[in-house]
C-alpha cells in the first residue's frame, strides 16, 4: 500500500508558513524559572518512598543496585542516572 502512495505526485505547491520559533532567551527564562519551581516542590513535598528507598541504597553504598531499581522504575536509564545524581548529591550534603 505504501508503494501505491509513493508513486502519487502532488501538483499544488506548498510554501512555507510565517511562523518564527521563539529565540533561545527567552526559552532559558522558562528554564531557570521551572529549575526553581521544581526545588521548591521537592523541598516541600519531601521524598517520595522510591528516593527513600534510593537514597537507603546509596547510603549503603550499593550503587549499581540503586541505578537498576531506577532504570526500572523510571522507565529508561537516562531519568535514572539525572535522579541519582540528584539524590547522590543530597546524601552528600545531609
Amino acid at each position: 500500500m505504501r508503494k501505491f502512495y509513493k508513486k502519487i505526485q502532488v501538483h499544488c505547491s506548498v510554501e512555507k508558513t510565517g511562523i518564527k520559533k521563539p529565540s533561545k532567551i527567552v526559552c532559558e527564562r522558562f528554564r531557570k524559572a521551572r529549575a526553581i519551581a521544581a526545588a521548591v516542590a521537592d523541598e516541600i513535598s519531601g521524598l517520595s518512598p522510591l528516593e527513600k528507598k534510593v537514597t537507603s541504597l546509596i547510603e549503603a553504598k550499593t550503587l549499581n543496585k540503586a541505578k537498576k531499581l531506577l532504570s526500572k522504575r523510571l522507565g529508561s536509564r537516562k531519568r535514572a542516572t539525572v535522579k541519582l545524581e540528584k539524590l547522590t548529591k543530597m546524601t552528600m550534603e545531609e
